[in-house]
């Protein structure tokens, strides 16, 4: 997808269900409605990733294309 000036900034992301393994040039707009870290499995205090759930437009209201 490519920018364009005449477009509206909705259209100018794509939906969460774009995402393909491999590519790295979709821009998404999304609400993170849950973030929590994940302990590293030998040491409890350093955290060894960061997990979220994304909601995108679509998702909240369905019918809206």
């Amino acid at each position: 997808m490519v920018p364009n000036d005449s477009l509206k900034v909705d259209e100018m992301f794509g939906d969460v269900g774009d995402i393909l393994l491999g590519r790295e040039d979709l821009h998404i707009k999304v609400r993170v409605i849950r973030l929590w870290k994940v302990s590293a499995f030998l040491n409890p205090i350093e955290t060894s990733s960061i997990e979220m759930i994304l909601v995108d437009v679509k998702s909240v209201f369905p019918d809206e294309d």
